[in-house]
Formats: structure tokens, sequence, C-alpha cells
């Protein structure tokens, strides 16, 4: 889920774009509480039962990017930009609210949440439709992203050691955005 404020300059078709989205998601590859496990793979809490601990996908990306219009139709266009900013994500540990587990407590999660940062560059493609009553307007395209993220935590439980390696994060989206014009008296200039 994200916002854009996009401004198009009137010079040539091109904008200027900050842009910003929160990150969320239910799949996470890597088990980071592996060792907390019992080889039939449960976390057992204080009262000895097992929780039912979720691991999610958080974080945030804010950029800015330029871009440009061609013109397909009186009523569409496509769009392509190119930008820089700034990523962060992490695992979410979603605790189980029956269940308390001593080890993830609010202080211990930061010990496995693999908090990473670092700055991207990220292309979209979109096809753009704006009706003439300027009533409907909307777009659908493609994101593609590629950041260099650093680890932030001095250490991670799980892994016995420091999390500050860098690695590469890449990513291709599908998106749909709603897009709400905002026009200056002069409506050769249009804000989005």
């Amino acid at each position: 889920a994200g916002i854009g404020i996009k401004y198009h300059t009137g010079f040539y078709g091109l904008m200027t774009s900050i842009d910003g989205a929160f990150l969320f998601g239910d799949r996470v590859k890597e088990d980071v509480l592996q060792n907390l496990r019992t080889s039939e793979g449960f976390i057992y809490g204080n009262d000895k039962t097992a929780a039912n601990i979720q691991l999610r996908m958080r974080g945030w990306l804010l950029g800015l990017s330029l871009g440009k219009d061609w013109r397909i139709s009186e009523l569409s266009n496509i769009r392509f930009a190119t930008g820089l900013g700034y990523l962060s994500h992490k695992i979410r540990i979603q605790d189980d609210p029956q269940t308390t587990v001593p080890q993830l407590n609010a202080g211990y999660k930061k010990g496995y949440d693999r908090l990473e940062g670092g700055m991207l560059l990220y292309h979209n493609l979109d096809w753009v439709y704006q009706s003439s009553d300027e009533k409907i307007n909307f777009s659908l395209g493609m994101e593609a992203l590629v950041g260099k993220s650093t680890g932030l935590r001095s250490y991670q439980f799980d892994l016995r050691e420091d999390f500050t390696q860098r690695q590469t994060t890449a990513w291709i989206a599908i998106k749909a955005a709603w897009i709400l014009p905002f026009f200056q008296k002069d409506k050769s200039k249009t804000w989005y």
C-alpha cells in the first residue's frame, strides 16, 4: 500500500514524484525462530503449551522519481518513471495472544527480526487512463526494484553473530492505482 504525489512540469511531458509505501506480507522464507523450536516444530511458552507464533514481512520505502508520459489516445497514456530511494524491511514476529514465550518478549524480538535498510533504484511502467470528465482516473502497471541493503542489528540470536552484511534486494510487482487529480486555475498544470 502506498501513496505518491506527482507534479507534471509541462516540459515535454516530464514529471517529478515523491513516492512512499508500506510493505507487508505473510510469506517469510527464512525461519529465524528455528533454534527455539522442538524437533516436532513447536515453540513452547511459560504455561508449557505450544504457542502459535507467526512470521510476517513488514517494511517501508520512500523515494524521489523522474518520469515521462507518452500520450497514446485522447484519454490514456503510457508513463515511465525511474527513481532513487531508501528501503527498510524486517521480519515481524506475531505473538500468540494466549501463550507467552519469554524468549520473544518485546526487547528480545529485535534479536531475531533481521532489520535491514539501504538505498534502492526503482522503475515503473504504467498505463494511465483519465476520463474526459476527470472523475474516473486510474493506472495499471509494473514496478521493478533493486537495492543494496545492510543489516542494521548489531547481533542476531539465532545466527549468534553480528547482522551487518550487505545483500541485494530485488522484486517485480504488479500494481494498480486510483488517481485523484488536483488542478490549478491554469488547467495546463495537473497535480496527482
